[in-house]
């Protein structure tokens, strides 16, 4: 049986995401969902999760060990920003030792700014339906792309954007009450930080996670058209 080889460039790797992988991450509402009684079956929590915050080197070694040559991963606001007006410096720190970690073992990053999970002061101003939503967060992807462009060139702004109006833990439970409750105009959350990436003098390259999974009924007969323009690589539905 011939070798089969991946054409040159290829980026061939695993994904992963803060809040399941990281573990305690206190300042985010699913933190404080969570918690909630009867919010999991038979109380299950978080917790340290697989306590990547303090072993991801681990998995890096395992990642290099298959012949990968890419890895996704997040950051967490709520662990960055852990108030509207604190930064915490340590853990841009440490997801900086992170990012190092993975370039001294040849593995490109692909980072992702927003996976689904947001801080709890931010959910209390009420999350992405806050006029102001979308300042806030240009801010703090600001101030990331700021302390690690360094050692990143590729970055997802918003995980599955068709998703991203999942505005709290248990909130909502169809799609339809999630589309109606969306902010206007869906693309500009990943619209506003990938203009902060775009002026990276590294040339990075920035676009949404897509959707993989097939689209629900209440698109059926709904037209979708391309978001690219407006700054997003997701299609969205045309209503």
């Amino acid at each position: 049986m011939n070798d089969l080889h991946f054409p040159p460039g290829f980026l061939w790797g695993t994904a992963t995401a803060p809040v399941q992988n990281e573990g305690s991450f206190r300042e985010s509402s699913w933190w404080a969902w969570e918690r909630r009684p009867g919010a999991i079956r038979n109380g299950d929590r978080s917790g340290i999760g697989c306590n990547w915050w303090a072993n991801a080197e681990a998995d890096f070694d395992l990642a290099r060990s298959m012949g990968h040559n890419a890895l996704r991963l997040g950051v967490e606001w709520s662990r960055i920003q852990p108030q509207e007006n604190v930064i915490d410096e340590r853990a841009l720190a440490r997801y900086r030792q992170m990012l190092h970690g993975l370039r001294a073992r040849g593995i490109e990053t692909m980072l992702t700014l927003h996976h689904f999970s947001d801080p709890l002061w931010f959910a209390e101003q009420g999350g992405w339906e806050n006029e102001s939503a979308y300042q806030l967060f240009e801010k703090y992807v600001r101030r990331v792309v700021e302390a690690l462009r360094e050692y990143v060139t590729l970055w997802v702004t918003i995980n599955e954007h068709l998703s991203h109006s999942e505005l709290s833990p248990g909130r909502f439970s169809t799609w339809q009450e999630r589309i109606a409750c969306c902010p206007s105009g869906s693309a500009e959350p990943g619209a506003r930080p990938r203009r902060c990436i775009s002026g990276d003098p590294q040339h990075s390259t920035p676009g949404a996670g897509r959707n993989c999974y097939p689209l629900p009924r209440f698109y059926a007969g709904k037209e979708l058209v391309s978001s690219r323009s407006a700054g997003s690589q997701t299609a969205v539905p045309s209503f």
